[in-house]
């Protein structure tokens, strides 16, 4: 079903863009990509970005190391057979 979105789109988007630029030139072409940029900067705008809260715990920052993640690394290491 992704194909038919993927290759869907690839058919229709040159074919959407030669019927616009026929009907409303570049010059109109151009004010729809200022339009839709502008209307994306202004959503950024809008979205809050929260800081993350400090962490004071040292565990969290930097966790100990645990011996048992020694044995899963190990696991897949190669192995050269002569």
């Amino acid at each position: 079903m992704g194909f038919v979105l993927h290759y869907g789109s690839i058919i229709i988007a040159p074919a959407l863009a030669g019927t616009l630029y026929y009907v409303i030139g570049l010059l109109g072409m151009l004010l729809i990509d200022v339009a839709t940029f502008c209307v994306a900067i202004t959503t950024v705008l809008f979205v809050s970005i929260h800081n993350r809260p400090a962490q004071t715990n040292l565990e969290t920052v930097a966790p100990r190391f645990d011996k048992s993640l020694l044995l899963v690394a190990a696991t897949f290491l190669p192995i050269r057979v002569c």
